[in-house]
């Protein structure tokens, strides 16, 4: 019993990758097709790599497309995708060493952007992997008090 229901959610998620990789609508006009290419398929590096070089675009243009393709995609990701996209929430959360005293203005406005959409894309759940995740991703010093208590009510185990 227990292996066909471990069958049957292999398949709903197979199903729901599938219909979200089909559809051309599922990517916003405006946001930015090579991110949400990336959210579908690619590695936490890359994702992470892609928003990096979207928020450092001097045109204000790119970050809506960021903000846009990580709307307009979570809703469309399996269990798996989305414990990549927390991977990189995680990355961008979570204060490096030397950064503990004197946070870089790019990596806590990356967060908040990332973390906004996260909020506006109205997943109803996120999962993610490790507790240490949680922590650094709700206890981050890049976001709002406001988006961190949105965030722990969002993630899920």
């Amino acid at each position: 019993l227990e292996i066909l229901r471990q069958m049957a959610a292999a398949l709903v998620d197979l199903y729901l990758e599938q219909r979200a990789l089909g559809e051309p609508s599922a990517a916003k006009p405006n946001a930015d097709r090579k991110l949400a290419s990336l959210l579908q398929s690619g590695s936490a590096s890359a994702i992470m790599a892609r928003l990096y070089e979207l928020f450092r675009a001097r045109d204000t243009s790119d970050r809506h497309q960021l903000w846009c393709a990580v709307v307009a995609s979570l809703p469309h990701l399996n269990r798996m995708r989305l414990l990549v996209f927390v991977q990189v929430l995680h990355g961008l959360c979570a204060p490096r060493e030397e950064a503990v005293l004197c946070p870089t203005p790019e990596q806590a406005g990356l967060a908040s952007v990332v973390a906004d959409a996260v909020l506006a894309s109205g997943l109803p759940q996120l999962p993610y992997e490790t507790p240490e995740q949680v922590d650094d991703i709700v206890g981050s010093p890049f976001l709002a008090e406001d988006d961190c208590i949105a965030l722990r009510s969002l993630l899920v185990r």
